[in-house]
């Protein structure tokens, strides 16, 4: 609605208003990562964020494999979902992705795309051209879909193909 600005914390999101930057909301964003996107209707917040335990039992690729949950912690990220108007917790994303670089919504608001490459602390690919993956996320389920897109971008710059004539 362009009278909000949503700025990503260590903890929180503050919701500014504009003009004037007063902050008008805090949502609280336990381990918060550093991407954020607001849906095309303003109802919806996503964050980035470290996971925990807990939301990783939600998780069917590592929820029973003790040394995928332990890296998982580590180095992996999730995302979850906000309403907007009182910074509830809508739930999480059943998946985990490497570092997220950038998540935006397709202006239709049903499809999140989600850019994330792997952490170098991981796979030891320090100074190494990052490679990254979009993938895709059905809104408003929160549901990961099985598309992905290899990627070699530098700029983690999303632009969804509205228009249908090119991939």
């Amino acid at each position: 609605d362009e009278q909000r600005l949503y700025c990503l914390d260590e903890d929180h999101v503050s919701v500014l208003s504009v003009p004037g930057g007063a902050e008008v909301q805090r949502i609280a964003v336990s381990q918060a990562g550093t991407s954020l996107a607001v849906s095309p209707d303003g109802a919806t917040l996503v964050v980035s964020h470290r996971p925990t335990a807990q939301q990783l039992a939600t998780v069917p690729s590592v929820r029973n494999d003790k040394k995928a949950l332990k890296s998982a912690l580590k180095f992996r990220e999730m995302l979850s979902a906000y309403r907007t108007a009182d910074g509830s917790l809508v739930g999480s994303v059943p998946e985990i992705y490497d570092r997220i670089h950038k998540v935006a919504f397709h202006p239709n608001g049903q499809v999140l795309l989600v850019y994330a490459t792997s952490d170098p602390r991981m796979t030891g690919a320090v100074g190494a051209a990052m490679r990254g993956v979009v993938n895709l996320v059905e809104m408003p389920a929160r549901t990961p879909l099985r598309t992905g897109f290899l990627s070699l971008m530098t700029d983690a710059h999303l632009e969804p193909n509205t228009a249908a004539d090119r991939i």
